[in-house]
């Protein structure tokens, strides 16, 4: 199911600054042995390579590495054709998904603020994704979870409610379109013929979008804080409860039905474990989003801000 691991998601982004602050004596312990290690020199790559980390190209290695850990929930991906077909299907995937839902968000912002922002990979998320990962394979969980592997926009400007749920609106448009199209692409490729490793590189690109993209709008609509779907239901219900329904269906329709092979069914993974893994990732996901949503008021506003803003969001 979507919904533990979204959650989570969505609210690790909107609170990382705070989360790393947590973490900020490791952090700088670390920093003065890394510091130690490139001293003179040898430290001019390093620091080039860390800004080049930290810039676009980062959001590219992150994203080619988000591809690796995807495919390792397959028990079958490792060094193989079939494998290569398939990282390179989840590659071009999930940049066109963070394309999809991120560029409408920029562009309008860059036309309501005159700032288009920037996109940024949070990079310790990497460590829940392969936690997660790792319990999916022992388990034998299958299609299994994955939290963590985020890449986020940080705006320096604020748009008011109103052009925060318009921008919201313009993006799940576009991704629900997008993802309807591939969808039915996705069915025309699989009764394709041609070179097997072609249609299994061209299948895992539709199927990562159309999975990625719906689970994204059922659950990043939800009117919860930290969620995408927040600004748009306090601006125009009746828009927020359309688009809503519309996700909804598209989640029955693509996801639920288990002909498309997206939910665990217990053919593959007893009944009893899919539970327990549901009810423990829950936890996990919900104790994480009430722990930031109802904690007491530290003085900070109510709007979640995306990483990398001030004031940050509580």
């Amino acid at each position: 199911m979507p919904f533990p691991g979204t959650l989570f998601n969505k609210t690790v982004e909107s609170n990382y600054q705070e989360i790393l602050g947590w973490f900020a004596p490791i952090r700088e312990r670390w920093k003065r042995f890394r510091g130690a290690l490139t001293r003179g020199a040898i430290g001019l790559p390093a620091r080039a390579m860390g800004r080049l980390v930290g810039g676009p190209f980062g959001v590219i290695v992150f994203t080619a590495a988000t591809a690796v850990v995807y495919g390792f929930l397959s028990p079958g991906f490792g060094l193989n054709s079939s494998s290569a077909a398939m990282y390179i299907g989840l590659l071009i995937g999930l940049f066109f998904i963070i394309l999809a839902f991120d560029l409408p968000l920029r562009l309008y912002h860059r036309r309501r603020a005159g700032e288009a922002g920037r996109l940024a990979a949070l990079w310790w998320t990497l460590l829940v994704a392969a936690i997660c990962v790792a319990v999916s394979r022992l388990a034998d969980f299958q299609p299994g979870y994955l939290y963590g592997l985020i890449v986020s926009i940080v705006f320096t400007t604020e748009l008011t409610t109103r052009d925060e749920g318009i921008g919201v609106w313009l993006a799940s448009i576009w991704l629900l379109l997008l993802s309807i199209i591939s969808w039915v692409l996705l069915d025309v490729a699989r009764q394709a013929g041609g070179d097997p490793w072609i249609l299994l590189m061209i299948t895992t690109v539709l199927a990562t979008f159309v999975v990625a993209g719906v689970e994204t709008l059922v659950v990043g609509l939800l009117p919860m804080r930290f969620l995408p779907g927040r600004p748009l239901y306090e601006w125009r219900r009746l828009v927020w409860f359309l688009l809503f329904a519309a996700s909804v269906f598209a989640y029955i329709v693509v996801i639920v039905d288990p002909r498309n092979g997206a939910l665990s069914n217990d053919r593959q993974t007893p009944m009893v474990v899919g539970v327990i893994f549901l009810i423990a990732f829950g936890t996990v996901s919900i104790g994480t989003w009430a722990y930031f949503r109802f904690r007491p008021d530290r003085g900070r506003p109510e709007t979640a801000d995306r990483p990398g803003e001030e004031p940050e969001p509580g």
